[in-house]
């Protein structure tokens, strides 16, 4: 789904953000914007997106289990989640939502425990 979904969610943010005209070049405290933004570009490549999704909360509810428990053990203790990438149908949208909040939340949390 991300492989799908992202790269056209980077490229519109490329071309809102006019990433390829660079005006921070040439100046030394925005060099950090040219290279977010290079990375951007490169992201439009589904073949480039490993690193981005090995830090993405995608994948079965284990795989994700298991980033969070990574995440957790660094000392992260809130999570925000989205399923809101721009182009994704919202019925998927609804079904990744869904399967999170009973497959991956009850494990984390005691209220969504007694919810489901």
């Amino acid at each position: 789904m991300g492989r799908k979904y992202h790269p056209p969610y980077f490229g519109l943010q490329c071309t809102h953000y006019e990433s390829d005209a660079d005006p921070w070049a040439d100046i030394p405290e925005y060099q950090d914007f040219s290279r977010m933004f290079a990375n951007l570009r490169k992201l439009r490549d589904p073949a480039a997106l490993g690193p981005f999704m090995d830090a993405d909360l995608v994948g079965s509810p284990a795989t994700i289990c298991r980033r969070i428990d990574r995440l957790a053990a660094l000392g992260f203790t809130y999570f925000m989640v989205s399923s809101a990438t721009p182009g994704t149908p919202i019925e998927l949208r609804q079904r990744t939502m869904t399967r999170f909040a009973r497959e991956v939340c009850p494990r984390y949390s005691r209220a969504m425990r007694t919810a489901m």
